[in-house]
This record gives structure tokens, sequence and C-alpha cells, in this order.
């Protein structure tokens, strides 16, 4: 009974590890999140408000990450008409 009972949970272990292994290579890294933030700061006073678009942690390595992706993700940067792009 007691080696069912292991033989089942490091079944079901692998089975999500290998969930976590196929989201983590085939599908985060080609999802483009944006999300835009307001931020009011007595620091800054300049005109017009300046519009920052900030690329973090591309991997921009092949195979996972083609030119293709890289080019989506320049184009959508473009698209919003930033005034600086920071690329962390």
């Amino acid at each position: 009974m007691r080696s069912k009972v292991l033989t089942v949970s490091t079944l079901i272990l692998l089975f999500f590890a290998a969930l976590l292994g196929i989201y983590s290579t085939c599908i985060e890294p080609f999802r483009l999140n944006v999300k835009e933030w307001i931020v009011l700061t007595p620091k800054w006073s300049g005109k017009p408000n300046l519009k920052i678009a900030l690329i973090a942690d591309p991997h921009a390595i092949y195979p996972s990450m083609t030119s293709a992706h890289i080019e989506r993700i320049v184009e959508k940067t473009n698209s919003l008409n930033p005034d600086v792009v920071l690329l962390l």
C-alpha cells in the first residue's frame, strides 16, 4: 500500500513538473504583456509628460527566442510611441 502511494505521488509530481517545463519553454517566453502605469511625482515637473517603454528580460537567445518574436516586441513597443525605451 505504501509503495503504491509513493508511486502515485511520484507520477503526479512528474506530471506537474512536465507541465511546468512545457509552460516555461513553449508558452511563457512568447507571451507579450503590456502594462501601463501613471506615476505622479513632484520630482518630475517636465512638460509634456514623459512616456517610457521598458522591455524586461527578453532572453533573446536562439532557438527559444526567434527573430520574428523580437520583431513583434519591437513593433508593439513602437506602436506605444514612447519617448524613451529602456532594456533590462
